[in-house]
């Protein structure tokens, strides 16, 4: 027999229907789900965290070693130090960027130079540090690249101040996986996210308030934290709230209007919308706006070794589970052993030790005074000590495997022994090259489109929100001056067409330890080949002596200069000054030529107004107008939709 439902009174009736209720409803529903399936995860990833820290909860015994060998630390620095050298192997200027449109030429080197300026201001060589290590440990790794505009207050006078700009630009944020909630049956980040953050303080609630980002913050007095999340009183501030960040769909009629309207909702009848909805203490809602990035979603996720249907990776920290625990109880073993032996016990017969003492027998550190010689005997140690090699081999076979297991290349110097180095250079490159395949392999594939996405937002981000900028600071003095600009401006980057980010980390990577050597090596070939020159009709040219004047095959500066582009020189015109001189002739007759491109195009308006019977002569206008250029749109049509 079904069971009776219970009417809800009026009063209830009214609190659901609000849309601050329907909201508070929307948000939580969602946390709980997405909360059941990411706890089990997260609390393994909170495991493999204490392991990575090498943190001891179990008191061991002080006889015995008790070691945490970091193995999954070791791992972690050698793969991410590679990892962030490959991807970032020309820093902020690790990549390539193709013109969506023919047009697009003229302003792609802007575009180029602006993307390297923001990515040099948001610390992209620091802050890809914290991202590579939860994709090496955790197996997924997530960034944030979102728009931020931080102005502060500069005292100017005794009661007067100014505000002054300290960041405006595209930045990069690292999600704390471990923590970050996202839609279970959605296998990317395409869907709804969570952001739980603990003890926000009122302070930034208020000045978000200021900013016309949050509401109602005073209501929020009479609020506490969850009851599940509650700490001491010592470490949860009374002024402080828990805050959970939406982002995904919502019903549009829930984000338009008042919090306290009320509303009827059918979710399969509703036009939904990309929205930012934030919860205070999980009882009030502070913020329901639509999203305020045309690209819909600012979030870069990465996954290692992951299998299809899942929505995470496979981690180094999941790999070594098992085997780290062996190998450190193996390693406290063979501590164990040493300190034995190096700390030898003693065995005294008790009737003969001490009394009046005939004989001292002594070790550093200790002293036996005995009546006679025999009383005090040394422990045979050598058993143990026989158990030495064999836990050495076995060590080193668990390091191995390991090793191989994560694929980890090996650090042939300084800490290699005589056995890890090839007899030759040729050979020792040949090493290194296969130890780096795996590594170069997970760069390519999975770390590169992940940085290709990041420089994707920043451009997307800069046709939004971008203004101006000054020029010489962003694009050089040099740059800025060739193309006569004060300031950068929108206009000054925009594409027609969508670009082409290609990310160049493994190609620049390769290049810096091969390429360079075969420079030199063409350099030097360079120097040495001469050939005979010749004269018009192919004639050897004579010398001074009688010999043929001799000539080189190779463009040498065409040599020094890509050798100074693989360094990264700045400044490379005033290295080679014939560099400088070409690119004026080049943009002399650009400009010339552009010109004459606006002289014809004059000259046919003129004759479409005056008929094509009449014949421009000196004295008499043209007539007509030039057209100006429109300015284009930029984006993508589907995505560039929206406010902010």
């Amino acid at each position: 027999m079904p069971k009776t439902i219970k009417k809800m009174d009026a009063k209830e009736k009214k609190v659901i229907e609000t849309k601050e209720d329907l909201l508070l409803d929307y948000v939580l529903t969602r946390y709980d789900t997405a909360k059941t399936y990411w706890q089990p995860i997260q609390e393994s990833w909170q495991i493999i965290k204490n392991n990575y820290t090498g943190t001891y909860t179990v008191e061991e015994k002080t006889t015995e070693a008790n070691i945490n060998v970091p193995l999954l630390k070791k791992v972690v620095r050698n793969k991410v130090a590679h990892f962030a050298e490959m991807l970032l192997s020309r820093g902020a200027e690790s990549f390539d960027l193709e013109p969506g449109e023919a047009d697009d030429d003229e302003n792609s080197e802007n575009l180029r130079l602006k993307l390297i300026y923001d990515l040099n201001n948001a610390e992209v060589e620091r802050k890809i540090i914290p991202w590579l290590k939860n994709y090496e440990t955790y197996g997924y790794a997530v960034l944030c690249i979102p728009w931020k505009f931080i102005e502060e207050k500069q005292k100017t006078g005794k009661d007067t101040y100014k505000d002054l700009v300290i960041f405006d630009g595209p930045d990069i944020d690292n999600v704390d996986v471990i923590t970050f909630l996202s839609d279970p049956f959605n296998k990317d980040l395409t869907s709804w996210k969570i952001f739980p953050r603990d003890f926000v303080p009122a302070t930034y609630l208020r000045q978000k308030e200021k900013e016309g980002i949050f509401i109602n913050i005073k209501d929020l007095k009479d609020t506490s934290y969850p009851e599940f999340s509650k700490q001491s009183p010592l470490t949860s501030p009374k002024d402080s709230v828990e805050l959970l960040e939406y982002h995904g769909l919502v019903p549009q009629r829930l984000i338009e209007g008042k919090l306290t309207d009320t509303v009827d909702i059918n979710p399969f009848e509703e036009d939904y919308v990309w929205s930012i909805i934030t919860l205070a203490n999980r009882v009030r809602v502070i913020r329901a706006t639509k999203y305020p990035y045309w690209c819909g979603n600012i979030f870069v996720p990465v996954w290692k070794d992951k299998l299809t249907g899942e929505n995470k990776g496979i981690g180094t920290g999941e790999d070594l589970s098992a085997l780290a625990p062996m190998v450190t109880n193996l390693y406290n073993k063979l501590t164990d052993i040493v300190n034995y032996i190096a700390n030898n016990m003693y065995e005294l017969v008790v009737d003969d030790y001490m009394g009046n003492p005939k004989a001292v027998k002594a070790r550093p550190g200790k002293f036996f005074p005995v009546k006679r010689a025999g009383t005090v005997t040394a422990l045979n140690t050598t058993v143990q000590a026989a158990a030495l090699s064999p836990l050495y081999r076995i060590i080193g076979m668990f390091e191995k495997i390991i090793e191989e297991l994560t694929a980890t290349p090996p650090q042939i110097m300084p800490s290699g022994g005589k056995e890890d180095v090839h007899g030759t250079f040729r050979g020792l490159l040949q090493m290194q090259e296969q130890a780096l395949m795996p590594i170069k392999n997970e760069t390519k594939n999975n770390l590169e489109p992940a940085w290709k996405k990041v420089l994707e937002l920043f451009y997307k981000h800069n046709i939004q929100f971008f203004k101006k900028a000054n020029a010489a600071r962003v694009l050089g003095k040099d740059k800025a001056k060739e193309l006569e600009l004060t300031e950068l401006t929108r206009k000054d980057i925009v594409m027609k067409g969508n670009p082409d980010f290609i990310p160049t980390g493994v190609s620049g990577f390769l290049e810096k330890i091969t390429e360079l050597k075969n420079l030199f090596t063409f350099l030097d070939l360079g120097l040495k080949t001469l050939v005979p020159k010749l004269d018009k009709v192919g004639n050897q040219i004579p010398g001074a002596d009688g010999k043929p004047v001799m000539e080189m095959i190779i463009d040498i500066r065409e040599v020094v200069k890509r050798i100074a582009d693989r360094f990264m020189f700045k400044d490379k015109e005033k290295l080679i000054p014939s560099l400088k001189r070409e690119r004026e002739a080049r943009e002399f007759n650009k400009r010339n030529a552009k010109k004459m491109e606006e002289f014809k195009e004059k000259t046919a308006k003129s004759r479409e107004k005056t008929g094509p019977g009449l014949i421009p002569v000196p004295g008499r206008s043209l007539g007509g107008d030039m057209l100006s250029s429109v300015s284009p749109s930029g984006g993508q049509t589907s995505e560039a939709k929206g406010e902010i």
